[in-house]
């Protein structure tokens, strides 16, 4: 294969690292670092909360290689997606509805992420 396990295990952490972090900071950006901000912050970090439990789940216990990949290439790519839709609700399409996507994109990345888990879980059942 192109990557090996720790390789993708490096990246799919780093990525939920800067998509945490840039999530995070968005979020405070737009929330204007007020006291508030907290139930916002926690609101926008839950998704990465799940897709890191969700890949040490598939490190920890003894999964088949394809199923850890399909879990950590997933997490990559929704780690990413998130702070991408927050920039292009925020500064690209400036619009009303702007407000209900930043408010909805961490419950749309939650709920990618558990369907992911649930495929991951039932290819590997299936495997066995």
């Amino acid at each position: 294969m192109i990557f090996s396990d720790t390789a993708i295990k490096r990246i799919a952490s780093a990525s939920l690292a800067l998509g945490a972090l840039c999530a995070g900071g968005l979020m405070g950006f737009v929330c204007g670092w007020q006291p508030g901000v907290l139930g916002y912050l926690a609101w926008a970090l839950m998704p990465y909360g799940v897709l890191g439990l969700i890949l040490v789940c598939a490190y920890i216990f003894r999964v088949n290689r394809s199923v850890r990949m399909l879990s950590a290439w997933a997490g990559i790519l929704i780690a990413l997606g998130g702070p991408l839709l927050y920039i292009d609700a925020m500064f690209i399409h400036i619009d009303a509805q702007g407000a209900l996507l930043v408010l909805m994109i961490p419950v749309i990345q939650t709920l990618v992420g558990l369907a992911v888990a649930i495929v991951a879980t039932l290819w590997q059942w299936r495997g066995r």
